[in-house]
């Protein structure tokens, strides 16, 4: 297998090149750039690394859902709550599609007097 640059890994992982570069800092390797190649043996070593942070990262996420979905299903209903009566009342109002009266006479009426231009000077 012959070398493979750090953005041919990335595009094949679906990742993004920084992250295989600081991965392999981390490793010690050293990598300047994106287009800096990898020996068979690093690009396989990566692969394996990146793969197993991905499956662990999906398992934490799948568990904090889990998680979440148990303490809203625990979670006790108010009995006697006001918020169904608000819901209600506010559904009940007819919506307004006119402004108040104050407003529409002040609407109607221009803000200030047109003013007059100066005369020009001589």
């Amino acid at each position: 297998m012959s070398a493979i640059r750090v953005y041919q890994l990335a595009k094949e992982l679906n990742v993004q090149s920084a992250l295989i570069l600081e991965m392999l800092d981390r490793m010690g390797r050293d990598v300047k750039s994106d287009l800096s190649p990898l020996d068979a043996e690093t690009a396989e070593l990566v692969r394996v690394r990146l793969v197993e942070a991905i499956e662990r990262e999906k398992r934490r996420l799948l568990e904090e859902q889990r998680r979440l979905a148990e303490a809203r299903a625990e979670e006790p209903v108010l009995a006697g709550s006001d918020a169904p009566a608000i819901e209600t009342a506010v559904a009940e109002q007819p919506p307004r599609l006119e402004p108040e009266p104050e407003h529409r006479e002040a609407a109607s009426q221009p803000a200030a007097p047109p003013r007059e231009a100066p005369a020009p000077a001589a």
